[in-house]
């Protein structure tokens, strides 16, 4: 079903071209382990950037920071290795990939895209042109005329930007729950997973272009997809809630809390991402950036370009933005910034450009409007 997406990214018909790990062999019907997460490891003296400005950064009262680092329990362990189980035996929740997110990409990346051929793939989808539409008459792409036509919207955003859209758009379905949830603020976690995939995917294409490091195409993906097991992890521990076999706080008093809840998201994300895009059988590049976007160490070597970028970019996004995120963050920030060539002043930027991709993706969710 993937032969073309493999051809898009140079693979030949058995393997992508890009091949930093193997696809993993789960054994049947055995409760995964969670995903280890590395111990975060401090900033090198030598050359090391300067310390990370939280209060500038973060839109949020620090104040009231609950790092996820300091949740360690049984329940939360227990309750990680329960979803994860789940999911392995299970995954018929699990959303079909949206195939047009892929099928604009490659369009868009040919040398002398036919505008016609374009339109075409963008209108398969009347729901994703209309949204387009609306985006093309938001302030965001401000204008004295408003766009009627569908190519008018693609010459007036371009058609690069129109790929990334619309690749943006179209994974909105991934995050959409198909039922309701007994699980407190379900819908507006998914909806700001939703935000920040599409939010790391602006921004680490354009500071893979602004560096000339990695790949656009493969670092708009991975901006998309790095966290995607968040949002498998939290499909699966609704359904087990509403199956009654995990209690909530406000339902019990040894039930788990909302901080705990986070906490279990955080911990089995690494593992239920990599088992994502296994099943969806994405480029093998992907698996690396899902399974180790939070890993110590990494190679400053260009085979690596492109997850440093998805490190230095949901990083500085994450501590923007969530009370929630866990303390060695910073670090992995640093370690990715250094490892990218980045300076201080760069970074500074970058936290600018994060804000205005931000702006931009709570555009396209709402439609524009």
């Amino acid at each position: 079903m993937w032969e073309w997406l493999r051809r898009l990214f140079g693979g030949s018909s058995g393997q992508s071209a890009l091949v930093i790990g193997t696809r993993p062999a789960a054994a049947p019907g055995a409760a995964a382990a969670t995903a280890p997460r590395p111990a975060p490891k401090p900033p090198s003296p030598a050359g090391a950037l300067e310390p990370l400005d939280l209060g500038g950064i973060a839109e949020f009262d620090v104040t009231l920071r609950m790092p996820l680092d300091s949740v360690n329990d049984e329940a939360t362990t227990a309750a990680g290795q329960r979803v994860i189980a789940y999911f392995l035996e299970d995954k018929s929740e699990l959303p079909a990939f949206p195939a047009l997110a892929m099928r604009i990409l490659e369009v868009a990346r040919r040398p002398n895209v036919n505008m016609n051929e374009f339109v075409t793939v963008v209108s398969q989808d009347p729901a994703i042109a209309t949204r387009i539409l609306r985006v093309a008459n938001s302030p965001f792409y401000a204008s004295i005329s408003e766009i009627t036509s569908t190519r008018d919207a693609v010459v007036r955003i371009g058609l690069k930007d129109v790929g990334s859209l619309v690749s943006a758009a179209s994974s909105g379905a991934l995050f959409e729950s198909r039922k309701s949830s007994k699980l407190p603020g379900f819908d507006e976690l998914m909806h700001q997973l939703w935000l920040s995939s599409m939010t790391c995917a602006f921004a680490a294409t354009q500071l893979s272009m602004q560096v000339r490091k990695g790949a656009g195409d493969r670092t708009f993906l991975g901006g998309m997809l790095h966290d995607v097991g968040k949002m498998v992890a939290l499909r699966s521990l609704n359904e087990l809630i509403e199956k009654g076999e995990i209690r909530l706080a406000l339902q019990t008093k040894d039930g788990l809390s909302e901080h705990q809840i986070r906490a279990v998201l955080e911990q089995i994300h690494l593992r239920l991402g990599l088992e994502a895009i296994s099943t969806w059988d994405l480029p093998d590049f992907l698996m690396d950036i899902c399974l180790e976007h939070h890993g110590a160490n990494i190679a400053a070597t260009p085979d690596r370009e492109d997850l440093h970028i998805i490190r230095v970019v949901s990083g500085i996004n994450a501590m923007r933005i969530d009370p929630f995120y866990p303390l060695g963050l910073q670090n992995e920030v640093e370690e990715s910034a250094r490892a990218l060539g980045l300076r201080q002043r760069q970074l500074g930027a970058l936290f600018n450009d994060i804000r205005q991709f931000a702006q931009k993706a709570q555009v396209l969710a709402s439609g524009g409007r």
